[in-house]
């Protein structure tokens, strides 16, 4: 198999078997192929909101595949965009997964107000939020 067919291989096998998602504007749209979602990803920035602060990091991006999504439900939008907190001495905690940029900005806000404004402390886990109800 030459190099050219080997990459034609891969990427009708990634096309097939994971969806790729890129961006239009804010708005999620399915790739035409594995290879074109390489293209866009290595140039885009995918960052929604990004915020610092003493001894933590918060980053909601746009991942563009679909993470833990059932074969099942391939006809739905997956979450495509996922919040993360990071900080010293802390494991990475994903704290959400939403459908829309929208609603990812509106959820890293929330966050974000939650990281600095004192309150009793809260357990962060995974969740996949579908609109903002």
């Amino acid at each position: 198999m030459t190099e050219e067919e080997a990459l034609e291989e891969l990427n009708r096998f990634m096309t097939e078997t994971f969806p790729h998602y890129v961006l239009d504007g804010h708005t999620p749209v399915k790739a035409t192929d594995f290879l074109s979602f390489m293209a866009w990803y290595e140039q885009a920035d995918r960052h929604v909101a990004h915020d610092f602060g003493e001894g933590w990091e918060l980053s909601t991006v746009f991942l563009g595949v679909a993470v833990h999504h059932p074969r099942d439900m391939q006809d739905v939008l997956p979450p495509l965009f996922e919040t993360a907190l990071f900080g010293e001495g802390a494991d990475t905690n994903v704290l959400e997964r939403y459908d829309t940029w929208e609603d990812a900005e509106h959820g890293h806000a929330q966050f974000l107000r939650g990281l600095t404004v004192p309150k009793e402390p809260y357990t962060m886990t995974p969740r996949i939020r579908r609109g903002r109800g």
